[in-house]
């Protein structure tokens, strides 16, 4: 048998139609149908490959189907060497990773690194502000915390680094500041990282109301606060008013219920004592106010002018402490100067 030659699609049809004449003169043999079979089926392959079947009318319209042999350990793999071209004229050339195993730093290239295709994600960019809110989730371990939020990404407890927030519940939400970090404003570069600094109740008051001891006191700005009562002669409520002297009330649980004796209380009053408070010189020039009895609960607070309880217009009262729950400070050393 000569030497076989692979042959397209019309030079087949050319050969049959030469060697198998449209006759019966019997001018047909077998070697005649014989080479005209073995030629097609030895160009099947190469008619394929070569892309003869793809024109109009000769493509392929149906689904090719490839499937393993009959073992079922070989064969049914399509093996492109030189890629996959679609009808939008992309030629692929690798395999497709799946949507769970494409890795973005590898699997897109060109200016969609760079695009901004994912409007519901944080852009590291800052191009896009918040349009809802945002939570921070559980920190596993931590219960009732959340995650922190730091300069850095490897802030935790153990770090003191960054702010996280303790949802209580439904009414209560904290905002938890580590250990070392501070608040710092740009405006003045004052800082603070404690709150120990603030007040933790105040009252203004007017005693004089009404001009009787036995009128109720007149609050007028308050804060943590509870009560104010005036003391009266016997210690009881049907006992006589006393001008100048009251008992002022926290709101429950500010300071911590062991402090019974309120060593851990400052607490600073003022008063004009006096009945006026029209000009700047309504004030007694001897006026003293004294906070003596101090405990988590109340302070006392009396107004003395000459040797006598007065009631005033304008009394104030600041206090501060350490809260319930607050870890107070060592404190300072104390000696003697030149030591």
């Amino acid at each position: 048998m000569s030497t076989r030659i692979a042959k397209n699609v019309d030079t087949l049809i050319d050969a049959i139609e030469k060697a198998l004449p449209e006759n019966n003169a019997g001018l047909i043999g077998a070697e005649d149908i014989r080479e005209n079979l073995i030629d097609v089926v030895y160009s099947i392959p190469y008619i394929v490959a070569s892309g003869d079947w793809n024109q109009t009318g000769t493509e392929f319209i149906s689904d090719v189907h490839l499937i393993t042999d009959n073992t079922g350990t070989t064969g049914g793999i399509l093996q492109v060497a030189s890629g996959v071209r679609f009808p939008d004229g992309v030629l692929q050339k690798v395999a497709y990773q799946g949507p769970g195993t494409i890795d973005h730093g590898t699997g897109l290239v060109g200016s969609s690194l760079l695009d901004d295709d994912h409007p519901q994600y944080i852009s590291v960019t800052g191009v896009r502000s918040m349009e809802g809110h945002f939570g921070l989730g559980d920190d596993s371990g931590n219960s009732g915390m959340s995650h922190r939020i730091g300069a850095k990404n490897n802030v935790d407890s153990a770090s003191g680094h960054g702010i996280h927030f303790e949802y209580v519940d439904a009414n209560e939400e904290v905002l938890h500041v580590g250990d070392k970090t501070s608040v710092k404003f740009d405006k003045d570069n004052s800082s603070f990282d404690s709150a120990k600094s603030t007040a933790l109740a105040w009252i203004n008051f007017n005693s004089v109301d009404g001009g009787s001891e036995a009128t109720t006191v007149t609050v007028n700005s308050s804060y943590n606060i509870s009560a104010i009562k005036r003391q009266t002669s016997d210690g009881t409520s049907t006992g006589s008013p006393l001008a100048g002297k009251f008992e002022i009330y926290f709101e429950p649980g500010l300071f911590d219920n062991a402090d019974t004796t309120g060593s851990g209380i400052c607490a600073i009053g003022s008063s004009n004592g006096r009945n006026d408070n029209s000009t700047s010189s309504d004030i007694n020039a001897d006026v003293n106010v004294a906070c003596v009895v101090r405990n988590n609960n109340m302070v006392s607070f009396t107004v003395i002018s000459e040797s006598a309880y007065v009631d005033a217009t304008v009394n104030d009262l600041i206090v501060f402490g350490n809260a319930s729950g607050v870890t107070p400070d060592t404190g300072p050393t104390v000696g003697y100067v030149g030591s």
